[in-house]
């Protein structure tokens, strides 16, 4: 199978770039989160998007995606306008087959775990990430507040166990893990290797990754392109980052490859 795989396109903040007007043949589309925001106008660009009409999509909701709404609200939101398109799956902790490939999505909020500092991770993340002052989240008694540490830690283990349930039914093929946070400390870019802010951008997976052996994992967040292995499974981003804008023609991550094309 021929997968059409990016990530962090980051349409919200209005760059002059679209998605190509033609590709090299593929058979799937995945993207990996930070569309637009929210998820249904995600949703719309790819429905919009020639490149992409006819060929199913995979894609899984980054954390830009959540911006100015209620979390739960958003995917309901979300949810509503994919399903009236047939050819996008929505994967928010949900798998679908496609021609006898397994794809199994979730966001991945992160655990903040990655360091060792869990508590004093999550004190700055709090403190320091964009995420816990846009996105609010609706509390088990109805009450909506904003969207904390605690919260995303939260998520994280409903994510992972998720995907570890479905990395443990058996599957005669391929099997794709699509998240939008990182699932390895290897994902981490060069120039933030130390920073103390890892712990919110990245979990340490490895252990269900070698355990299971997926074929491919795709995922999103940061703004640089990773290739690398994990055991047998191969751990990939594609991300455009920023831009361009008027006047700088240069996306983020000069490394982004709009028309990446890859086999499982």
């Amino acid at each position: 199978m021929r997968l059409y795989v990016v990530s962090a396109l980051h349409l919200e903040t209005g760059p002059s770039w679209s998605f190509p007007k033609q590709l090299p043949d593929f058979d799937v589309a995945v993207i990996a989160g930070d569309l637009h925001c929210p998820v249904a106008r995600s949703i719309e660009q790819i429905a919009s998007a020639p490149v992409l009409q006819g060929k199913p999509v995979v894609f899984v909701p980054g954390n830009h995606e959540f911006d100015g709404g209620v979390l739960q609200d958003v995917l309901v939101d979300g949810f509503g306008l994919a399903a009236t398109h047939a050819h996008i799956h929505l994967l928010h902790r949900r798998s679908v087959t496609i021609s006898g490939v397994r794809f199994v999505g979730a966001t991945l909020w992160t655990d903040y775990e990655l360091n060792g500092t869990t508590r004093a991770s999550m004190i700055l993340a709090g403190h320091e990430m964009p995420d816990h002052k846009a996105i609010r989240f609706r509390e088990p008694s109805g009450h909506i507040s904003r969207f904390m540490p605690w919260h995303t830690r939260r998520e994280h283990k409903l994510d992972r166990a998720f995907i570890e349930a479905e990395l443990a039914l058996p599957f005669d093929g391929p099997t794709v893990v699509v998240t939008h946070h990182l699932p390895s400390r290897h994902s981490i870019a060069t120039r933030f290797v130390g920073t103390p802010l890892n712990p919110a951008f990245a979990s340490e997976l490895a252990p269900p990754i070698v355990a299971f052996q997926p074929a491919l994992w795709v995922h999103g967040h940061t703004h640089h392109s990773n290739d690398y292995r994990i055991g047998e499974t191969r751990i990939l981003s594609n991300p455009k980052g920023y831009g361009p804008f008027e006047g700088k023609p240069r996306t983020e991550n000069p490394g982004f490859d709009p028309a990446m094309i890859i086999e499982v």
